[in-house]
């Protein structure tokens, strides 16, 4: 005869075995949400009835994971792994202030820049910038709310643990390039930076470097090589211009063109611009300004691939790159009204390149703020599995 504490133990096993093997119970309000693996793509491993994707978690999150196991998913995954982290491996807690850290002072800097570019340049360089280096300072400002618009979203995808997936390490790669870059920028600059400004900035660039630096090797693991990474290079390249609509078409022509001008301004200055562009000079300040804004739009050609990529998928308006978008606009936008009002100076020598700019600037500005309000939904998103 079965004793009723009996019957309570079999229904307490029956739950725990449920738990164990689903590692959630489903609600019935929500299954609706469950949607085939084959529709919501390659991407996301799984989604299950409550709409939250449960990708494997990457060596920067193991230990994170590990606390929110349960027994039965704990003893599945590999005890190695988890007591015996990557040399490589960010923690979670530092990984999350360290990105937080960068936002904060990237955005102060951005700032800075816009509202007050002359008094900025006068306390960072030996140096008064003329009409034009502010106006580009300005520019560089916008670039600069852009990089923390993006380590912010890492920020975020450390909560999540998200920053596996493609988007965030192609973000992290964006921003070792860009630390790399403004450190060579500023040491090998004309203009004559103070030595607390040489400091400072070489160790923002240092921290940028490392900190995405550590987190990208740490989500590809040892699938990394100097071959794997040419491959996946060339095959963006290839994949840049392949579109299916006009949203991706423009993400993927800015991103070329982004590509080309920040090359050419990371070269020292695009050839003949005193002599065939502008009108007044730039001076020191803002051969460093122009040289800036290549390695910012780098990056920026980086976070339009991004883009093109999420629109291709329908997964626009997911926070990610609504944020991205944002940041996008504002950089269109400083390059629209630095233009047009270099055209009403008459700094500019000739009108082609500012009718050309105009256009450009305004084009992708316009994509970007209709795409950040206006975005097709994507079925993934109804189950709230942004990446």
């Amino acid at each position: 005869e079965i004793s009723a504490p009996s019957c309570l133990d079999m229904a307490a096993c029956t739950m725990i075995t449920a738990i164990g093997a689903t590692g959630v119970a489903a609600r019935p309000t929500q299954a609706r949400y469950a949607l085939p693996h084959a529709q919501i793509g390659s991407r996301i491993p799984s989604v299950q009835a409550v709409g939250r994707s449960t990708p494997a978690p990457g060596p920067l999150m193991r230990q994170r994971s590990a606390r929110g196991m349960t027994p039965v998913q704990a003893s599945s995954s590999s005890s190695a792994n988890i007591g015996n982290p990557a040399p490589g491996d960010l923690k979670p807690n530092t990984a999350w202030v360290s990105y937080n850290t960068l936002a904060l002072l990237y955005g102060a800097l951005g700032v800075a820049s816009l509202v007050a570019p002359i008094a900025l340049v006068e306390q960072a360089f030996f140096a008064t910038p003329t009409v034009v280096a502010a106006d580009a300072i300005r520019i560089l400002g916008s670039t600069f709310v852009l990089v923390a618009l993006i380590a912010n979203r890492l920020s975020a995808a450390v909560d999540t643990n998200r920053l596996g997936n493609d988007t965030y390490k192609r973000l992290n790669l964006g921003l070792v390039v860009y630390g790399v870059a403004s450190a060579v920028i500023l040491w090998t600059s004309p203009a004559p930076a103070t030595s607390v400004t040489q400091a400072l900035a070489t160790a923002l660039s240092a921290a940028t470097t490392i900190v995405a630096g550590r987190a990208f090797l740490s989500s590809e693991g040892s699938s990394l090589s100097p071959g794997a990474l040419l491959n996946g290079l060339g095959n963006a390249a290839k994949t840049v211009l392949d579109t299916k609509n006009l949203t991706t078409l423009t993400y993927g022509v800015a991103s070329v063109l982004a590509s080309i001008a920040g090359a050419a301004l990371l070269y020292g200055r695009l050839p003949g611009l005193e002599d065939y562009w502008l009108v007044h000079p730039i001076g020191s300040v803002g051969v460093y300004a122009l040289r800036q804004l290549g390695a910012g739009a780098l990056l920026a050609a980086t976070v339009l691939y991004t883009l093109k990529d999420a629109a291709g998928r329908g997964r626009l308006r997911a926070t990610t790159f609504k944020s991205l978008n944002a940041g996008v606009a504002g950089v269109s936008a400083a390059v629209l009204f630095t233009i047009a009002g270099w055209v009403r100076s008459g700094s500019l020598a000739t009108s082609v390149i500012a009718t050309s700019e105009l256009a450009a600037a305004g084009w992708l500005l316009a994509t970007v703020l209709y795409q950040y309000f206006y975005a097709p939904r994507d079925a993934v998103e109804d189950i709230k599995s942004a990446y």
